[in-house]
């Protein structure tokens, strides 16, 4: 019974339909996971902060603050001597539901390490002219009527510190995926579509190696020369194809994943 299957094994035209069979299986289970994820109903706050310097206490000189011709003032009319950046921070929902008011637990809110100190807080823009009641208080934490799927504001955010400092948001609420830096998930995106890329390669490279093993075994000795030649040639081909494949299963699972995305304005 053995030797039977091992040389039924030894036919390329065998080898290559078991080889076919199991990519097949292989794609099924991808695919099948793919629409069943695409089906779940989640919300996710991303969000993307880009800071810019405005103003720079080092520019005027060793002049007391006193005496400098130029500074800037807080709310309350008291000198800062700090210096000035501002922040535009995009927060959206990345995800495929709603983010709902009532399943937020701990609220969503602007946080700053160090001891930066905010001078104005306000929303610049918002999508739909703020449909969804977005509103965020001096303390950086933000509330909404409803925050429905690639809806979002952008916050400018002006403090004063040292230097730059990172911005991030936090909170939780059920159901909801984040709150996630997308520079944080480019990253991570890279990583997984570098890692489903070398899996596609190594991959259709092993059903070139066991096309070239089953062709030579079957093979006379003195055709296994010829065989090799065109036993290595189909590796190549394969090998070719790995790229192109990678590439595909990288854009649908980068995009079933959610890893990078871009905010809806």
């Amino acid at each position: 019974m053995f030797e039977g299957l091992k040389s039924e094994m030894r036919r390329p035209a065998t080898t290559v339909a078991v080889a076919i069979a199991v990519l097949g299986v292989v794609a099924g289970i991808a695919t099948s996971l793919y629409f069943y994820y695409l089906s779940v109903r989640q919300g996710k706050v991303s969000y993307q902060v880009e800071q810019v310097q405005v103003f720079d206490q080092s520019s005027l000189g060793e002049k007391p603050a006193a005496v400098r011709p130029l500074y800037v003032v807080d709310e309350h009319g008291n000198k800062i001597n700090d210096n000035i950046y501002a922040a535009k921070i995009k927060i959206w929902n990345s995800g495929n539901d709603e983010v709902k008011r009532e399943n937020v637990r701990t609220p969503f809110k602007v946080t700053m390490s160090g001891s930066a100190q905010v001078v104005t807080i306000e929303i610049e823009y918002s999508t739909r002219d703020n449909v969804d009641g977005f509103n965020v208080k001096n303390d950086g934490a933000m509330e909404w009527s409803h925050f429905d799927s690639k809806e979002g504001f952008i916050l400018r955010v002006v403090y004063a510190a040292k230097t730059y400092v990172p911005i991030s948001i936090e909170g939780y609420a059920v159901d909801t995926a984040g709150p996630t830096d997308t520079k944080v998930d480019r990253a991570t995106s890279e990583n997984v579509i570098l890692m489903i890329m070398l899996w596609a390669s190594g991959l259709l490279l092993l059903v070139g190696l066991i096309y070239l093993g089953a062709r030579l075994a079957s093979a006379p000795k003195d055709q296994r020369l010829e065989v090799l030649k065109g036993a290595l040639a189909a590796v190549l081909a394969v090998a070719a194809a790995a790229g192109p494949l990678g590439e595909v299963l990288a854009h649908v699972f980068g995009n079933w994943l959610s890893l990078n995305p871009n905010p809806p304005f």
